[in-house]
């Protein structure tokens, strides 16, 4: 498909979602449209919480920009070529799926810890 402008997303609350319930997971995502404004941004602010919070454990990382989706994975990328030790939102790109996770250890090329 190559629509890097908007890449299938899976949040971190629909993922745990859908260890309880691939039927809701599955749900959260084909009919999100039907979730309300104020619903989508109690999970928004639940996430955004969480990272700031992990992030208080590595006070030396480097926070990836949140820009657009291409830009995030591309800061990565240098992030990583430069063997930054820990980075927060840590993007990659793959087959239109997009991945942000909290922190990123790099342990060495081709190595990381999640």
């Amino acid at each position: 498909m190559n629509n890097y402008t908007n890449p299938f997303i899976i949040s971190k609350t629909i993922f745990n979602c859908g260890e309880e319930c691939t039927g809701a997971s599955f749900f959260a995502i084909t009919r999100k449209e039907e979730a309300s404004e104020l619903d989508m941004q109690y999970v928004f602010d639940n996430g955004t919480a969480v990272g700031e919070f992990a992030r208080t454990f590595y006070p030396d990382a480097v926070t990836v920009s949140h820009s657009n989706f291409l830009n995030q994975v591309k800061e990565t990328q240098k992030l990583l070529n430069a063997e930054t030790k820990y980075i927060c939102e840590a993007s990659f790109l793959k087959d239109d799926l997009f991945c942000a996770v909290d922190i990123l250890e790099f342990v060495s090329p081709g190595h990381v810890k999640i």
